[in-house]
């Protein structure tokens, strides 16, 4: 075989690399971009939705426990609510991405006239998993549509 003909068969080889490693880097950019999508997608199904929630007031948002591990937060709902709003607003403060964090969250839910530190309408407990206790009456239907 001459030089020249060596070195074209050398060039379509080479070519021929370049070619099926651009299809598996490809098919691996395609891969990861399906990947990407699904995750995505699956992640705003399983989402919370926060619209549409109670009006409330954060009272305080402390930190305790051995190196501030735990947090403590208070709420002031304008009304009463049902225990999947207490869910949904307990869960939108603690997955809030501007704080840290915590092994452990509590949420106390107070209602207009109510004493602060002399018991919570409603509590909802993370320790990791939420747990949502309400202590006074729940709202009727007739409460909600009003």
């Amino acid at each position: 075989m001459a030089t020249g003909e060596k070195m074209q068969n050398v060039g379509n080889a080479l070519t021929g690399i370049g070619k099926n490693m651009m299809t598996a880097s490809c098919g691996c950019g395609c891969l990861a971009m399906i990947i990407f999508v699904a995750f995505v997608v699956i992640t705003a199904i399983n989402s919370p939705s926060f619209e549409n929630l109670p009006t409330y007031t954060i009272i305080s948002d402390d930190e305790f426990g051995v190196g501030n591990k735990n947090r403590e937060v208070v709420i002031r709902l304008q009304e009463p609510a049902t225990e999947a709003d207490i869910e949904a607003i307990a869960n939108k403060i603690k997955y809030d991405k501007r704080y840290k964090s915590y092994d452990k969250t509590n949420v106390h839910f107070y209602l207009p006239g109510m004493k602060i530190g002399e018991g919570a309408w409603a509590t909802a407990n993370f320790a990791p998993d939420i747990k949502v206790n309400i202590y006074g009456d729940l709202p009727t239907p007739q409460d909600i549509s009003e």
